[in-house]
């Protein structure tokens, strides 16, 4: 007979695979998205979805403020969908205005300027899945995140690449993305979690007041931390972009994006434990919090390691089919993105426990210290060096962000 402890494990177990497995889907869906940029339209093509990604991103981050995690958290239903939603609507209204601002003064074009804006509203049409998969994470319900993400991601896939392969312009293949994000937030995701809250269904645009201030003074650190850790792959690129063109852009942009997406599973890692230890804190369980705490990293620990022998024997013909020739040269670069990425996603860790203990403040103020430094950094050493300085760039202030989130843990024990 199996112990409660082996139960709670094997539960956890799967609700991690639905949901790590659902971002891994959408992560190749959006690789195969770059790939087909790069093999259709060439490099430059990869660079202004590079520049789309840098504006719109950290921008809506900012915006969604951590709140899927928060609603994930709220195992005392303290706040309803119907709040969290119209919190989402107003602060990703606000990001999507400031992003159709952004594009005219970073475009040089309008047909640029014109995908920044079919992206930023992909992103908009985006949140509505978001405040969706919170509500589905609060109730368990992890299988419904993996087949949203499943539905988005091959929807998405097959009518971009079909619109560049018959030689349509490239903000079709934006508007068409566009097209089924909303199509899939609108009917498929908001349905579902308005499910969960019967009284929420009658009520989606009757908020109270009160509760959104509370969410905005509870969220506004957490959404300020995402904010800056989004931010600094938007450095990079940006000052890529400036300072060597679109097309040094296009191949930092196809690489890095590995690290952006193994980032998204590292949100998922967060998704996953932050209820976990939340419950573990208000239970007093410091030991069954110590454990998750061990084999978490480890977990992680052993994947990493795995993808880092991978690249080292398969890298460059893995980038050669993916994107082409041109950023099949940069196999280093890869080599190094990889490693920031085992940092990154081995800092869901302790973050997480950070996010569960409220320590969020302090963490602002040093990822605030973080993204200083990668501005400092890119603007001393990318001109000079070249592209594998940004990639470095990213170790170093990646793995800084574990060492001191760990050290914060230990103090904070």
């Amino acid at each position: 007979m199996q112990t409660s402890d082996n139960l709670l494990k094997e539960k956890l177990f799967s609700k991690a695979s639905y949901s790590i497995f659902g971002q891994v889907f959408y992560m190749i869906g959006q690789l195969a998205i770059l790939s087909s940029l790069s093999h259709f339209r060439g490099i430059e093509a990869a660079g202004v979805f590079g520049l789309a990604i840098s504006i719109v991103t950290p921008t809506f981050v900012f915006a969604n403020m951590g709140l899927r995690t928060a609603q994930g958290a709220d195992q005392a239903n303290e706040i309803n969908f119907a709040n969290f939603f119209c919190f989402r609507l107003f602060s990703s209204s606000t990001a999507l205005l400031i992003c159709i601002l952004a594009s005219f003064i970073f475009a040089d074009s309008q047909d640029v300027a014109l995908i920044i804006i079919l992206y930023a509203s992909a992103k908009f049409a985006e949140t509505f899945s978001e405040v969706s998969y919170g509500a589905y994470e609060k109730n368990g319900r992890f299988d419904f995140v993996f087949q949203s993400l499943l539905l988005r991601s091959i929807l998405t896939l097959i009518m971009f690449v079909s619109i560049l392969a018959v030689g349509f312009p490239l903000w079709a293949a934006f508007f068409a993305q566009l097209f089924v994000w909303t199509l899939v937030a609108v009917f498929y995701d908001l349905p579902r979690a308005r499910s969960f809250e019967p009284d929420s269904n009658g009520n989606l645009f009757s908020p109270d007041f009160r509760v959104l201030k509370s969410i905005f003074k509870k969220a506004a650190p957490m959404g300020g931390t995402n904010f800056l850790i989004g931010s600094h792959l938007s450095i990079l690129r940006i000052y890529i972009e400036s300072t060597m063109g679109l097309a040094a852009l296009g191949v930092f942009t196809n690489i890095s994006y590995i690290f952006q997406a193994g980032s998204m599973v590292g949100n998922s890692i967060k998704h996953i434990l932050v209820p976990q230890y939340s419950k573990g804190i208000r239970n007093g369980d410091e030991a069954g919090i110590q454990r998750l705490y061990d084999a978490s990293r480890l977990l992680i620990l052993a994947g990493s390691i795995a993808g880092i022998i991978f690249v080292i024997f398969f890298g460059e013909l893995f980038l050669k089919i993916l994107f082409g020739r041109e950023t099949g040269e940069y196999v280093d670069l890869l080599l190094v993105i990889c490693l920031a990425l085992s940092f990154r996603t081995l800092g869901a860790v302790p973050q997480s426990l950070v996010i569960a203990k409220a320590k969020t403040m302090s963490q602002f103020f040093r990822e605030f210290l973080y993204a200083s430094f990668t501005l400092a950094l890119s603007f001393v050493f990318i001109k000079s060096v070249g592209l594998n300085a940004a990639g470095w760039i990213l170790v170093v202030v990646v793995g800084l962000r574990v060492l001191f989130d760990s050290l914060s843990v230990r103090l904070n024990r």
